[in-house]
């Protein structure tokens, strides 16, 4: 028997939004922006197919286990999928939308796209007319092999957990856990539609346009070193039907910030809004000043105060500098403590 090897390079992550909750898209759509999706461009997938195993531990005559108390199922299955790789202009509004549930599209291009959180409440992803809420089918697609049970297809995604990170001489990056609803299929899952890679381009440290911080009045941040936002959007899985949980219900939103600047004037102003506890406000962004006005445009606004121990002075390299940590935190209970605005080529129709 010959043994076959399968390079990693050779896997497909083809996403796509997906119409209906609980049916997954079809192996034959086109995955591309027309069905707002793509063949991601990400360094690897990590997935935990969520399957379980209940071990009886039960009087059974021996001291052995035996095989008939281990009992395998996918009764209420959630799966995660955990992604990595360089933000790209033409995918990074699906990751937004999965993890926000909540978005304003510009109507004319470049199509503007401002993501924010529902303050009080929650999109119902069972309704489908008109749909909402915004999740996902992906397939983990092995184009090598001629069977289709080489590949994976996961349902009714939505993000968990979405991190932007980018440090100098890179590019920007994300990390996102994403959700389903049941275990994978893997036995007609290998997709025969068009599929088309994102030709859109990145975002580099280098041409970042602005860093700011507002304590009443506006400092701007020599940035020297990793940034990083952290966005978290609590899953619950409730209800059944078919075996399955229902739905998912969003609960607690636990976000972060964490940057480098120089060390300078900027540090008594940061130590002195620590000290106060005062609530200040952040933005980092590239492009246009007023941003959706370009495409390619990328800005992350968001309110927050610095941690208690969110402020060290970092002597290791050459360069003198202080590390900033804290949590992103609304004004009140009218406000969006974190807004992200990017626009693209795109038009989602969202």
């Amino acid at each position: 028997m010959a043994l076959v090897t399968l390079s990693p390079k050779v896997w497909r992550y083809l996403l796509a939004e997906q119409a209906a909750w609980g049916t997954a898209e079809l192996d034959s759509i086109d995955f591309n922006a027309a069905n707002n999706g793509a063949q991601l461009d990400i360094e690897h997938a990590d997935y935990d197919e969520g399957i379980s195993v209940l071990s009886r531990n039960v009087a059974a005559a021996t001291r052995n286990p035996i095989a008939a108390d281990q009992l395998p199922h996918v009764k209420q299955a959630t799966p995660v999928v955990t992604m990595t790789g360089e933000a790209k202009q033409g995918e990074l509004d699906l990751f937004l939308y999965m993890l926000f549930q909540k978005v304003t599209e510009g109507a004319t291009t470049p199509f503007s796209k401002a993501f924010t959180f529902d303050k009080t409440g929650q999109p119902d992803f069972t309704v489908t007319s008109p749909q909402e809420g915004f999740f996902t089918t992906l397939i983990v697609d092995d184009p090598y092999t001629a069977t289709s049970s080489q590949s994976l297809k996961f349902k009714d995604l939505v993000s968990r957990k979405l991190t932007l990170t980018c440090s100098p001489g890179e590019y920007l990056k994300f990390n996102t856990e994403i959700m389903g609803i049941g275990a994978p299929s893997h036995d007609a899952a290998t997709a025969s539609g068009t599929v088309a890679r994102s030709t859109d381009s990145f975002w580099h440290y280098a041409d970042i346009a602005r860093a700011t911080v507002n304590d009443g009045s506006s400092h701007d941040l020599d940035l020297e070193g990793v940034f990083e936002i952290g966005l978290t959007n609590t899953l619950t899985p409730i209800g059944q039907t078919g075996g399955e949980y229902a739905t998912f219900v969003l609960g607690a939103r636990p976000c972060t910030f964490k940057f480098s600047v120089v060390h300078g004037a900027i540090t008594d102003t940061l130590r002195t809004a620590q000290r106060a506890g005062s609530q200040c406000d952040w933005r980092i962004g590239w492009g246009h000043a007023t941003p959706g006005t370009d495409n390619g445009d990328l800005d992350i606004a968001f309110s927050g105060k610095i941690n208690p121990d969110g402020i060290t002075l970092n002597q290791g390299g050459e360069v003198s500098l202080v590390d900033v940590s804290g949590v992103i935190l609304a004004d009140d209970k009218d406000a969006d403590g974190v807004t992200i605005t990017m626009a693209n080529a795109l038009d989602r129709t969202w």
